[in-house]
């Protein structure tokens, strides 16, 4: 399970790349069209986290939730995330969703919906909310669902729980007709990838509530927030999460404290999920603009906090790099899933730097005829200097000299780069993980 994919997460680093964008989700086809024109910025965050997953763990498992209401997840849609992590469809599925229903739309129709279905529930959309106009209180936006009538939605047959869930969010936030449109395409085709067998899904086995709080409130304390037990017990009474988002916010305490609180309630609740999940790994990357914040939850057994390039590097790579990329480092990995040490660890570190710096056959060919030119053009004027009397023997050497320099410059640079990717720093700074 990894924690850069928790709702919450993808919708502050959405807002770090785009901001908010009233009518996201007008447009039939979703945002899809957004995030392919913003200079792959979306795509290389989100597939680059996507990639590390799916090369530290074989499958990565989200919860129904994280999927429904990633803005990533939807903004790209079932065929555009499949096609980022390029796996052929002969191969396992990469994600496993665990799912609260029968199937993903019985999900959000749950998800969407009280206990009796037949009334809408005070849920924070993230992936709604990046289609809302800049400085809306979700809070009090959202509330406002909070008892409104979902039969609608409840009589829905399969197929139309998507565009009802969608309609009646529009009503309920006063939206206008037709304006989460989008979004409901984009779940519909999630649900159309897990029909046609794409995408994985399991029953949510997850622990009676007890329980589910008393690992909340393990990770959650005075030592991980630095906040006295009196205002954490505030937060672990909230029923769900979305209470609990207010409940922080509502706290007499400074903005800062506020800031770290909520980054500590996402780390003990991504916890806390992937526990009950029975997730075999929980990784967190470290990228500066990932929703990462100061007072994480310390990385235990089980737990990897990722910091360094790599996503970056694997997020630039094309679908089919990629896979060229795992079927040729395929040892490095396995080696690494057996033993996670250090050395298994630098050796992953070199294939994704060698991988990520090798050029394209057009940038390849655009080299081999440059220097090509280079050295006719050196040669071309030795052989005009012979010709001159004047200059006879003393800049043939000078201009050959030249020629075979340009030939061999570009073995000596790469070689020098070959070697550089050695160092224990530079692998360092590709991956660096700590874990236990």
């Amino acid at each position: 399970m990894v924690f850069n994919l928790d709702s919450e997460v993808q919708s502050r680093q959405w807002r770090h790349l785009h901001g908010d964008i009233p009518g996201l989700w007008a447009q039939a086809h979703g945002a899809l069209y957004t995030v392919r024109g913003d200079g792959r910025a979306a795509q290389q965050w989100f597939g680059g986290v996507l990639r590390t997953a799916v090369l530290f763990s074989q499958q990565i498992v989200l919860t129904d939730a994280q999927l429904i209401d990633g803005v990533f997840f939807q903004a790209l849609t079932a065929p555009g995330t499949l096609e980022l992590l390029g796996m052929p469809l002969a191969e396992r599925p990469g994600i496993r969703v665990r799912i609260r229903s029968s199937n993903l739309e019985e999900s959000l129709r749950a998800f969407a919906t009280g206990r009796d279905g037949r009334k809408l529930r005070f849920v924070i959309w993230s992936s709604v909310l990046a289609g809302l106009p800049a400085g809306v209180d979700a809070g009090a936006a959202f509330s406002r669902l909070e008892g409104l009538p979902a039969d609608q939605i409840a009589d829905a047959p399969s197929g139309m729980v998507a565009t009802e869930v969608a309609a009646a969010l529009e009503r309920g936030l006063g939206l206008e007709e037709g304006a989460l449109k989008g979004l409901a395409y984009a779940w519909q085709s999630w649900f159309d990838a897990e029909t046609a067998g794409l995408v994985e899904t399991a029953p949510m086995e997850l622990p009676d509530r007890d329980l589910f709080e008393a690992r909340m409130r393990r990770r959650l304390t005075t030592a991980t927030t630095g906040l006295p037990d009196e205002l954490l017990s505030r937060v672990h009474r909230q029923p769900d999460r979305s209470h609990a988002k207010v409940a922080i916010d509502e706290l007499d305490i400074d903005g800062a404290e506020k800031r770290r609180l909520h980054a500590a309630y996402a780390d003990a609740y991504s916890l806390a999920l992937s526990e009950s999940c029975g997730a075999e790994v929980w990784l967190k990357v470290r990228q500066g603009t990932d929703g990462d914040a100061p007072g994480s939850a310390g990385v235990r057994a089980g737990q990897l906090a990722l910091s360094g390039e790599a996503t970056v590097q694997l997020g630039e790579m094309t679908p089919a790099r990629f896979q060229a990329f795992r079927y040729e480092a395929r040892d490095a990995i396995t080696a690494w899933q057996r033993e996670a040490g250090k050395e298994t660890t630098k050796e992953l570190a070199y294939q994704v730097r060698v991988v990520s710096e090798h050029g394209d056959v057009r940038s390849q060919r655009k080299g081999v005829i440059t220097r090509a030119v280079m050295v006719a053009v050196f040669a071309t004027i030795a052989f005009m200097l012979d010709l001159i009397p004047e200059f006879d023997g003393r800049w043939t050497v000078l201009s050959l000299g030249a020629a075979l320099l340009v030939g061999v410059l570009p073995e000596a640079v790469a070689s020098w780069r070959e070697y550089r990717h050695l160092g224990d720093r530079n692998l360092s700074s590709v991956i660096e993980l700590t874990g236990a």
